[in-house]
């Protein structure tokens, strides 16, 4: 083989090797990201009596809720959470595997107007109000992005904990 095709030859597989890493589509994280279990809290129904099992949690920006744990996301089962721009508001995506979508579409069907809290490590990270029921993909909205990054990597698995 001459020298010239040598050359070719290794220059064709090494753009054949490099084509991997092309394929990433802009809505898959660069990098694998595992994450934290999630807790699902409810408000309790406004004619249930308040049992032990509701708690109280106060929010980041000093509201009290009582809310009652209802099931746990683990973190196995989240596929992705970004932090994004979604219709012009900042929000949190999340996208579920199809167990963790089941769990949290029983805890949110029938539940508009009632407060879901998440709690991850025993810190209450946001309790938003239920305007429908939550699939494999759902969205909660923040204030600003930087506090939907700032959740985001709240529920980040990082190696120092």
């Amino acid at each position: 083989m001459t020298r010239s095709r040598l050359l070719s030859v290794l220059l064709a597989l090494s753009a054949f090797v490099a084509l991997p890493g092309c394929s990433q589509t802009p809505d898959e994280p660069a990098v694998s990201e595992r994450y934290v279990d999630i807790e699902l809290h409810l408000e309790p129904a406004r004619d249930a009596s308040s049992g032990s099992d509701v708690r109280t949690w106060t929010t980041d920006d000093g509201r009290t809720r009582h809310l009652r744990h209802v099931d746990t996301i683990p973190g196995a089962e989240i596929r992705s959470i970004r932090a994004e721009i979604v219709g012009g508001h900042p929000a949190v995506v999340f996208a579920l595997a199809a167990p963790g979508a089941k769990r949290i579409e029983a805890v949110t069907d029938g539940q508009v107007g009632r407060t879901l809290g998440l709690v991850a490590n025993d810190r209450l990270l946001l309790a938003a109000t239920i305007a429908g029921p939550f699939s494999d993909r759902f969205q909660v909205a923040t204030a600003t992005l930087e506090d939907a990054e700032r959740l985001r990597r709240s529920l980040v698995v990082s190696d120092d904990r």
